[in-house]
Parts: C-alpha cells; structure tokens; sequence
C-alpha cells in the first residue's frame, strides 16, 4: 500500500512539473516545485538534528529521528522525479528548437 502510494505521489510530481515546464514562461514559477522540496529536505534535516539533541539531553522521544530520515528519503526519491521531468522537458525542447 504504502508503494503504491509513492508511485502516486511520483507520477503527480513528474506530471506537475512537466506541466510547469512546458506551459509556464517565467523561470520562478517552474522552479517553485523544486524549492518547495528543497524546503522540505531542511525541514527534515532540521527535525533530525532537533530529535537527536533532545535525545541527549534525556528528552523521551523515540522515533523521530527515524521519522525525519525516512520522510527525507521520501523527498529525495521525489526531488530525482522532479529532475527527471527537467530531462525529459529538455529533451522536448531540443527537438522542437532543431525542428524549426
């Protein structure tokens, strides 16, 4: 179930930014994808680094150091998508800049 679910979130990644590739003009607005996972992998980073030191300071939290790097595993897999979607929109538009 849970892969099935990430194949889902993969496909909407890689549609939306081949969306935003292809359709949109100004170069902000095709990267907003791409900041916002790159948002999301500090966040994540931050949320290890915070569960680690309350870890040593003798804090009762178990699991959210895992939890912080399995979600910035899950970003990672979704930001190679996204870089997948670059190629391919690359790729189109090479052949429609030597088709002209």
């Amino acid at each position: 179930m849970l892969f099935s679910f990430m194949f889902v979130l993969m496909a909407v990644v890689f549609l939306v930014q081949l969306l935003l590739c292809l359709k949109a003009k100004k170069l902000w607005s095709r990267l907003s994808l791409l900041v916002l996972l790159g948002l999301g992998e500090l966040a994540c980073l931050a949320a290890y680094v915070a569960s680690i030191l309350m870890e040593q300071t003798g804090k009762d939290i178990h699991g959210a150091a895992y939890a912080a790097v399995i979600y910035g595993i899950t970003l990672a897999y979704l930001a190679a998508v996204d870089a997948a979607a670059w190629a391919l929109c690359a790729v189109v538009r090479f052949i429609q800049n030597r088709k002209k």
